[in-house]
């Protein structure tokens, strides 16, 4: 057992391709990034990022960028994963219904690496799905998926009522007038 700040929800532990080590996200603190040694079972600290909540994170490939949702300001946050401690770049704001927390960002992309630039959130309260570029981190579209939960009626410590809980992502490749299209399902 391994002592962190916060608690250490679904997908907040990303591998590394190697498996020698992950970066953990917990909840203190507005997100408290580690690195687990999976070798030595040690959790070097990498500092807090203060956001305002904090639900899921995902990263970059390279491991150079990271990606924290903080569902109670509706909010994605941009984690420069270089640096010692960790830096807050700064936020995206998921509001395609107006009204902070009335989207609430949660899981992005089930865990999978971030696929062609694109990190999918979803949120949880207003039932969409946003594609974010993490390149430029700007919102590429909402989908929806689901009808919005009303405001207030379902739990957020466990996402009973709410309109959509995570998605996964696939690359697919499907012909488009005789090309090939890549999209995500």
């Amino acid at each position: 057992t391994l002592p962190t700040d916060g608690f250490v929800a679904c997908g907040l532990i990303k591998p590394s391709p190697d498996a020698d080590h992950a970066v953990v996200a917990s909840a203190g603190n507005g997100g408290h990034i580690y690195t687990l040694d999976m070798t030595s079972d040690t959790l070097e600290d990498r500092g807090t990022l203060g956001a305002m909540s904090w639900h899921s994170f995902n990263m970059t490939p390279d491991e150079a960028l990271g990606f924290g949702t903080s569902p109670n300001s509706d909010e994605v946050v941009i984690i420069d994963l270089t640096t010692d401690p960790a830096t807050n770049l700064g936020t995206i704001v998921l509001q395609p219904l107006p009204g902070t927390g009335n989207n609430q960002p949660d899981a992005m992309g089930g865990g999978e690496p971030i696929v062609n630039g694109t990190l999918p959130v979803t949120l949880r309260g207003s039932g969409r799905l946003a594609l974010v570029n993490t390149i430029s981190g700007r919102i590429k579209r909402f989908i929806e998926l689901a009808e919005p939960s009303p405001p207030g009626t379902f739990n957020p410590m466990n996402c009973n009522d709410c309109s959509v809980h995570g998605v996964s992502v696939r690359r697919t490749v499907v012909p488009r007038k005789g090309r090939p299209h890549r999209r995500l399902e």
